[in-house]
């Protein structure tokens, strides 16, 4: 609807972390790996579809704490895509909830945690 020009499908790429960092939003699954790097990143994620079964309590608990826009199919898509066009203020409450509840050392402390647990 809003005949957007910057919006691009490169396919397969190692430099998905450098994409991340210029982009609004991410459309796509809830890997672990994925979801991580979009919490560090504050990129919201759109998730066209229903996630494998090991990745619905991540889809079904992110929806709750509201870091993520679920949309009904992929061909619902262009809507969800709109609505985050169109509704700035809904973007920036994904990125405030991420922030909420990104845990800012969880790196650390889990190195911590496990150093401390292999030195005994």
């Amino acid at each position: 609807k809003n005949n957007l020009q910057n919006v691009y499908n490169y396919g397969f790429s190692k430099d998905v972390h450098k994409f991340m960092s210029i982009s609004s939003c991410m459309i796509g699954k809830l890997g672990a790996l994925t979801t991580n790097e979009c919490l560090i990143k504050y990129l919201p994620i759109l998730v066209p579809f229903k996630p494998p079964y090991h990745e619905l309590w991540n889809m079904k608990f992110l929806d709750k704490e509201g870091v993520i826009k679920v949309i009904d199919g992929y061909k619902n898509l262009p809507d969800g895509i709109d609505e985050l066009v169109n509704n700035p203020s809904l973007l920036e409450e994904l990125k405030q909830n991420m922030e909420k509840l990104r845990k800012k050392d969880a790196a650390k402390d889990m190195a911590s945690f496990i150093k401390d647990k292999v030195n005994g």
